[in-house]
C-alpha cells in the first residue's frame, strides 16, 4: 500500500528491481489487486465473526443456566472453595450479563463495517434482517462503553465481597468477551477503511 501515492497509478515493484524499472499497473490490474485484498479481508473478517458468535452464544447459554441454577455453575468452576456461596444479587447479575451477551451478539450480527466474503463463508446479516421489534427499539445495540461498564459490576462485587478467584473470573467473562468483540469489530472497521482509501487512490489514478 505504501507503493501507491495519491494522483499516481499503482506501481508493481518486484524484489531486486530498480525504481526506474517499475511497472505501472493498468486500471484492470489495479481493480484485481483491490478485489483480491477485499476477498482476503472479508474471508478473515467472517472467520473471526463466526468464532465470536459461537463463543458468545455458548457463554449466553451458560448465563441462562446460571440464572436458573447459580449453584450449578459454581460447582463447575469453583474447584478449590466449593463452599463459596454466590455473590449477592447473583440472579440479577446473571440476567444483566445475559442482556450484555445479547447486546454483543446484536453488534456481531448487525456489523455494518464488513461486507460478505467472496468465498461465501458467512452471509453478513444487516440491521434490516433483524426482526422489526428489535430493530425498532432505539439505541440498540448499546455502545460498547456501556457494555463494558455493565459487565464490570458483577466481577467488582465478587472481588469486594472476597469470593473465590474462580467466581470472580466467571463473572469477568462477560467483560472479557465484550472487550474482545469490540476490539475485533474495530479492526474490521479499520481494515474496511484501508481498502476504501486504496480505492480512492485508484480513482485518483484514473483522473491523473
Amino acid at each position: 500500500m505504501d507503493q501507491m501515492r495519491k494522483r499516481n497509478p499503482f506501481k508493481s515493484i518486484d524484489d531486486g528491481v530498480e525504481q526506474d524499472d517499475v511497472r505501472i499497473l493498468d486500471e484492470q490490474e489495479q481493480e484485481e489487486v483491490i478485489q483480491e485484498l477485499r476477498r482476503v479481508n472479508n474471508a478473515s473478517n467472517n472467520q473471526f465473526l463466526i468464532a465470536l458468535r459461537i463463543l458468545v452464544g455458548i457463554s449466553t447459554f451458560l448465563r441462562v443456566l446460571s440464572f436458573d441454577s447459580p449453584q450449578l455453575i459454581l460447582s463447575l468452576f469453583l474447584t478449590i472453595r466449593t463452599h463459596d456461596s454466590p455473590i449477592i444479587l447473583s440472579r440479577l447479575f446473571a440476567l444483566l450479563h445475559t442482556g450484555v451477551h445479547l447486546n454483543v451478539l446484536l453488534h456481531l450480527f448487525t456489523n455494518s463495517n464488513s461486507s460478505p466474503g467472496a468465498a461465501g463463508i458467512s452471509r453478513q446479516i444487516r440491521l434490516d434482517d433483524v426482526p422489526s421489534w428489535i430493530a425498532d427499539v432505539p439505541y440498540l445495540p448499546l455502545p460498547f462503553t456501556w457494555t463494558f461498564f455493565l459487565a464490570l459490576l458483577a466481577p467488582l462485587t465478587s472481588i469486594v465481597s472476597t469470593r473465590a478467584w474462580q467466581q470472580s473470573a466467571w463473572w469477568s467473562t462477560a467483560f472479557c468477551l465484550s472487550l474482545v468483540s469490540g476490539r475485533i469489530l474495530a479492526w474490521i472497521s479499520e481494515g474496511e477503511e484501508s481498502i476504501r482509501k486504496l480505492e480512492g487512490l485508484q480513482y485518483n489514478a484514473k483522473g491523473a
